[in-house]
């Protein structure tokens, strides 16, 4: 089958643009863990 230039490009687009959301991702989890871990333990109950 013929590749198809411009089917190709838009996949190639969409991996990269879904790697930079999956790193993005990663990076945001990563700094709510740090603000996590830098709480003081919350008191339950009122």
């Amino acid at each position: 089958k013929p590749v198809n230039k411009i089917e190709l490009v838009k996949r190639v687009e969409n991996m990269l643009k879904l790697r930079h959301v999956s790193d993005e991702l990663e990076r945001l989890r990563n700094y709510i863990s740090t603000m996590d871990d830098d709480q003081p333990p919350r008191v339950k109950g009122g």
